[in-house]
């Protein structure tokens, strides 16, 4: 058969689609990729939206066609709205006899609304569009929200009738279908998708919807732009809608402006990573995750543009490949702090690639560069530079004109981002037009206060944390008691409230105990302050050591088939990259201070090599590799997890530490809140304490690797002292003998509430069997080991401290005091880093 056309303003084509089962309720349809296009351009939305109107009798195959449409306009916001969803409620008299209603008549439509929702959204305002339920009849709840965009679709069987929705439109679309297959496809959708029988169907399609169609419907084709019959598959008819669409849009493609600009091609994956990372409600550890792979894609999209050079090569099968080789000669350099978020990325792309970093300071309108390192050779190297937002494009400026001054040519550079501000863009493209950006949005704008809009805030911020909500409560609890607040001890998460604190400090301080920690009873063996937290660094004192530790950190870095939540996102090879900047930046203050008061907060630069590297993590990583992996399979991941940790000592000794203070992990089968869990446990599954086997048996386990690695690592670096601390003996021995001790039964949880089903949190309010209960704290503190069923209390870690730091558990038995005379100490707590070094040091 001839294809139909049917001339009009626009070249009408016959398309032939298959349909299919689509949800036709209003929505805003996300965006899909085109297998033609290497790049594609996000632009801000057109202040009058192209509107189009497909109309058509009933389970004609409109909304498949749209779903096409859509799908080709991927790099559009566009919107679907359904005539469907203005249809007037019924009342209960008329929902009794619906059979009788005639739903194809076009005073069944409220089109006043129709009408006053589409004026809204042609102005660039959002319209809410009622929700209607098909079963009862009736618009349901407050219906939903759609945003403006560049492109409306307008669908339903009479969207073509009225004048006033008519002249609304800029493209008017007839889909034409067989009136048998839509009798067919009519009882599929009703009596599956909208719980009626077949009779009813049969009845309502020859008293109302033939009727109505020969009556309303079909006439209103003639009004008809385009003219589809049949409804299936046609690529050339809907190529040449998106076209017409794309030049009536008259858009201002940026990457047409500056052939320099790449955006990578928009997926549903995509928009839905942005969707994620851009949302004010997600919790941290998924904003890492999710831009993290995000910023994969944008790595390797990059790494797309750099310089190849042909090869053949001999196949397994005796055949010639001709493939490529990657460009050698390469670095990154990020700008700090959000650009360090691109760092793993790239690292995983180029093994061994080295990474330079530059730090930009805002000042007033202007932008100051206050640090860098750069490789020596970096004039020789293609660059890819680092910064996951791009905005004004004032500190890409200044950090590329650095680079410039350095020797690099500006043809090998590539600025990689996340999101992209078209005013940025004019900045950075119109200064460098031999420079290529990547990038994974183009946004609308900035704000009056230069934010990206829509943006997804300050990423820096959210992806690193800013440890200001501990710091804060902190300081404001210290103004309330007159007394000065000790530094938190993590900044991961927000930090424990009331009564935590209480028995030490009087008040919380950011400690998950009812007082100190081992790592605070260490600091007060060596006469020193507590440490300092690095993300909490403001008003900050390092010259006694810092505090790189986050409570729920993990040796393994978070993803989602590790940890499903509540694990700190500062993993322990991001706690060793803070440790780099803090070396870094600490050497780099010190040495440019012109007065002595300007270094009174800072470390001397020897002093890095005269630390004691303390490290106490891995807990975490076996506790829930056990919970979500099961026994074998957790004992299967201990080799990758103690390779990690021992990857990140060696990663510590090349920046110069030397002495380490290693922890091995606790008896995680002992703790209480996994006693309190099982109910009537099998005798066997426990040990002679009451502690589970199976929990001990991975610790052990792990443990065994660990200390394996350790005097495999003594003879990798020979100038290091590495000193194994037996955390599980000294805790296995205090809750072996705690009524001894002067300590409850081990399994007694002091503050929270914790059985088979119900939990209720240390200092958080629940229910237990129905009733509200806040969680304080047991009478006397001192007499528990527990604190909250998984950290231990004030009096416990004391009695752990003493032991270990006299050398009782230590490989070589070696006391913490003994290693101080010419050292300092790194600490890495259920985290990791902190460090500190003794007070003689400073003396002599």
């Amino acid at each position: 058969m001839v294809p139909r056309i049917t001339p009009r303003d626009f070249l009408s084509s016959t398309l032939v689609m298959d349909a299919k089962k689509s949800d036709k309720s209003s929505n805003i349809v996300k965006d899909q990729s085109s297998s033609q296009q290497d790049s594609v351009c996000a632009q801000k939305p057109n202040k009058v939206p192209f509107i189009i109107g497909v109309a058509g009798g009933t389970a004609s195959g409109k909304t498949t066609v749209c779903n096409v449409i859509i799908s080709r306009l991927h790099d559009q916001r566009v919107a679907l709205i359904n005539q469907d969803s203005f249809y007037h409620s019924l009342s209960d008299e008329q929902s009794a006899n619906a059979q009788d209603y005639n739903f194809d008549h076009p005073d069944s439509f409220n089109t006043e609304l129709l009408l006053s929702c589409m004026e809204m959204l042609k102005k660039g305002q959002p319209a809410n569009i009622p929700d209607y339920d098909y079963k009862i009849h009736k618009s349901n709840g407050s219906g939903r929200m759609i945003n403006p965009s560049d492109v409306i679709i307008l669908e339903g069987i009479l969207v073509l009738h009225d004048s006033k929705v008519r002249d609304m439109m800029s493209m008017k679309i007839f889909v034409d279908s067989d009136s048998d297959v839509r009798l067919g496809r009519r009882i599929k959708r009703d009596t599956v998708e909208r719980g009626r029988n077949i009779q009813y169907v049969l009845d309502q399609y020859d008293k109302h919807v033939k009727p109505s169609f020969e009556e309303f419907i079909l006439p209103s084709k003639k009004h008809a732009d385009i003219i589809i019959p049949r409804g299936s598959d046609n690529d050339v008819a809907i190529d040449l809608i998106v076209q017409h669409i794309r030049t009536k849009l008259g858009q201002h493609d940026l990457c047409k402006i500056y052939q320099n600009l790449f955006v990578i091609p928009s997926t549903f994956q995509i928009r839905g990573m942005h969707t994620l990372i851009r949302d004010v409600k997600t919790r941290k550890h998924d904003f890492v995750f999710y831009a993290d792979r995000l910023i994969r894609l944008v790595v390797e999209h990059g790494l797309g543009h750099l310089p190849f050079t042909e090869k053949q090569i001999i196949t397994p099968t005796g055949s010639i490949y001709t493939g490529v080789v990657f460009c050698k000669r390469l670095c990154g350099v990020s700008v700090i702090r959000s650009g360090e978020s691109m760092e793993n990325a790239l690292r995983a792309c180029c093994k061994g690639i080295k990474i330079g970093k530059v730090l930009i300071q805002r000042e007033g309108n202007d932008r100051q560069l206050i640090y860098e390192k750069l490789p020596k050779d970096i004039a020789s190297r293609q660059v890819l530079l680092l910064d996951p937002v791009l905005a004004s494009g004032d500190s890409a400026v200044e950090a590329i004109s650095l680079l410039l001054n350095k020797g690099v040519s500006e043809s090998n550079i590539i600025f990689l981002n996340l999101i992209a501000a078209p005013e940025g863009i004019h900045t950075v493209c119109g200064q460098y037009p031999r420079l290529k950006i990547v990038t994974s949005e183009i946004d609308s704008g900035l704000n009056e206060h230069s934010r990206v809009i829509p943006g997804m805030g300050e990423f820096g911020d959210r992806y690193f944390g800013t440890g200001a909500i501990i710091f804060l409560l902190s300081m404001a609890a210290g103004v309330a008691t007159s007394q000065p607040s000790p530094p938190p001890s993590a900044a991961a998460f927000y930090p424990p409230g009331p009564p935590c604190g209480e028995t030490f400090f009087k008040r919380p301080v950011g400690r998950a105990s009812d007082g100190r920690l081992i790592i605070d009873f260490i600091a007060e063996k060596l006469g020193l302050l507590y440490l300092s937290a690095y993300l909490d660094s403001i008003k900050a004192n390092y010259t006694h050591g810092a505090n790189f530790a986050t409570g729920g950190a993990t040796i393994k870095r978070v993803n989602e088939s590790w940890f499903a939540n509540g694990v700190s996102p500062f993993s322990l090879d991001v706690q060793v990259e803070h440790f780099n900047q803090f070396k870094d930046r600490t050497t780099y203050l010190y040495n440019q201070a012109k007065e002595e008061s300007q270094r009174s907060n800072l470390p001397k630069p020897d002093d890095f090599m005269k630390a004691i590297y303390t490290i106490d993590i891995g807990q975490n990583d076996i506790a829930y590799a056990f919970r979500t992996l099961g026994v074998e399979a957790s004992r299967a991941a201990i080799p990758d997890i103690v390779n990690q940790f021992t990857s990140c000592v060696q990663q510590l000794y090349g920046k110069g530490a030397r002495v380490f203070w290693i922890h091995n992990t606790g008896p995680i089968g002992c703790l209480p809140v996994i006693y309190a869990k099982n109910l009537d446990p099998p005798p066997d599954s426990l040990d002679e304490v009451g502690c589970a086997k199976n929990q001990n048996a991975i610790a052990i386990e792990f443990n065994k690797q660990l200390r394996a690695k350790v005097i495999q690592l003594r003879s990798d670096l020979p100038k290091a002292i590495l000193i194994y601390v037996d955390i599980y003996a000294a805790k296995y021995e205090l809750i072996s003998n705690a009524k001894d001790l002067g300590f409850k039964q081990w399994f007694t949880i002091c503050c929270g509430y914790h059985d088979v089903d119900e939990d209720v949190y240390c200092g958080n309010r629940g229910k237990i069997n129905g009733s509200d209960v806040f969680a304080d704290s047991c009478k006397d503190p001192t007499k528990v080991i527990s604190w909250d069923g998984v950290h231990y209390s004030d009096a416990a870690n004391n009695w752990i401290a003493t032991k270990i730091t006299k050398g009782l558990f230590s490989d070589p038995s070696l006391s913490i005091t003994e290693l101080c005379p010419k050292h300092v100490s790194i600490m890495v707590s259920p985290a990791v880093a902190h460090f500190r070094w003794n007070k003689s040091d400073f003396d002599k």
